[in-house]
């Protein structure tokens, strides 16, 4: 049980990267806005945190990883033959509603989605999307009786499947760039 919430924590610091991935990539188009884990880690950390730069940012990550952390070490309490993509989206979506549909909003952090920034609401739910299937693939690919499969190798394993292999070139290119910084 043990192995089990460790990699569920493991497993929910890799979706929570996935969703941040999707977040950036609605705040680039312009439907997020602030993203939510830096607007609460500034409302709930209040005057233990400056309200915006650097230390706000780190403070947001690691408020969010630890979330993330903790949602997983949660779903990883679920039977292992119910770790999989679609459970993991269902959950995902529990999450959003749990926490952005009544908890937020009942404790004054966020408004309800009815009355949040236009297109917030949809992008946040689809990110918990992203993290709940993100979650129950690598919850699914850790319960898999194999000296590989950690978390750390999980997420290699995710990121060369949904993002790519990183070019060949990489390596060179940034040795040409790191000998001509100086």
């Amino acid at each position: 049980m043990l192995r089990a919430m460790l990699n569920g924590a493991g497993a929910g610091v890799v979706a929570t990267l996935a969703m941040s991935g999707f977040m950036a990539l609605a705040k680039a188009v312009g439907v997020l806005g602030e993203p939510p884990p830096k607007k609460l880690t500034r409302k709930i950390f209040a005057g233990l945190v400056p309200r915006r730069g650097p230390s706000l940012d780190l403070a947001a990550w690691a408020a969010h990883l630890g979330f993330g952390a903790a949602c997983g070490v949660t779903y990883s309490l679920l039977p292992t033959r119910a770790h999989g993509v679609v459970s993991g989206s269902l959950f995902g979506v529990s999450v959003w509603s749990a926490s952005y549909v009544v908890a937020l909003p009942k404790l004054g952090l966020m408004p309800s989605p009815s009355r949040d920034r236009r297109g917030r609401p949809t992008a946040m739910a689809l990110a918990h999307v992203v993290f709940g299937a993100t979650l129950g693939m690598a919850m699914r690919r850790l319960a898999k009786p194999s000296s590989e499969a950690s978390p750390a190798r999980v997420a290699a394993e995710i990121l060369r499947r949904h993002v790519g292999e990183p070019s060949p070139h990489a390596e060179a290119s940034d040795e040409v760039h790191a000998g001509t910084a100086g």
